[in-house]
């Protein structure tokens, strides 16, 4: 019974939608690129790359497929190719973390080559706009139907 489960909630566990939260998404999409980005120096700034690879992260064409006008993934390369090497000239390899889910979830650290770490970052962010655009939409939904 789903008053019972209620009941046995520890005071400090927050329930899903409670007033005054964030409906925040944690999944492997999106917290496999914060972690990429946070190793070189770049915190929460997956919108900003998504708009290196769509028109408008709020227009479904773009964010599901992209529309005629989208930059594509060649201009994030471009971006962080250049980034990459204004911060950190002499970088020729790069340490992060990623979570996997293969044999459990798990967070592995990898060391990759700069242009491999770019080359997956960019597949990732590419990823990403889908599913951020998804679970946006899911969220607001969820949030109107209450």
């Amino acid at each position: 019974c789903l008053s019972v489960f209620a009941d046995q909630r520890l005071k400090h566990v927050i329930t899903v939608g409670a007033s005054g939260k964030h409906s925040v998404c944690v999944c492997i999409y999106h917290q496999n690129v914060k972690l990429m980005l946070s190793e070189i120096g770049l915190y929460d700034d997956r919108h900003l790359l998504m708009d290196k690879v769509v028109c408008f992260v709020y227009n479904k064409d773009c964010m599901m497929s992209r529309c005629s006008n989208c930059p594509g993934t060649e201009n994030l390369k471009l971006y962080l190719e250049d980034l990459i090497s204004e911060e950190r000239e002499s970088v020729t390899s790069v340490t992060y973390k990623q979570w996997d889910h293969t044999d459990g979830n798990k967070l592995e650290t990898i060391l990759a080559e700069r242009d491999d770490y770019i080359e997956k970052l960019v597949v990732l962010v590419n990823k990403l706009t889908t599913h951020h655009f998804v679970a946006r939409n899911q969220s607001a939904y969820f949030v109107h139907s209450k």
